[in-house]
């Protein structure tokens, strides 16, 4: 999975890659939350493997700031704009929160 994630305040956006469905991206940026004093936003993502991320690194190569964040130019953002943004994650409350079948949960 690829994903772009904006570091509001900061006029940066991160070119990732995670291992594993939408879930662990979300996971990925809530811990990059935790460490970030400014807020993140996740733009998009889309279906790919460490070397379309690499792929995308060399495609931006003027807007590099350090490791896997760019200069959020206008080039970049329409870019991302062509990728459909994902689902927020669930919450506690939220009926897609609860793993468990709705079956199970009335039988506890």
């Amino acid at each position: 999975m690829i994903y772009f994630v904006e570091c509001i305040g900061a006029n940066a956006i991160k070119i990732g890659a995670c291992r594993g469905p939408m879930a662990l991206v979300h996971a990925r940026i809530s811990t990059m939350q935790s460490n970030c004093p400014l807020p993140l936003d996740l733009l998009a993502a889309a279906d790919g493997y460490k070397e379309d991320e690499r792929g995308l690194h060399r495609r931006f190569p003027d807007d590099w700031i350090r490791g896997d964040w760019f200069h959020a130019t206008d080039d970049l953002r329409a870019f991302v704009a062509e990728f459909p943004r994902p689902p927020l994650p669930p919450r506690r409350g939220d009926a897609r929160y609860n793993r468990r079948p709705a079956k199970a949960r009335e039988a506890a």
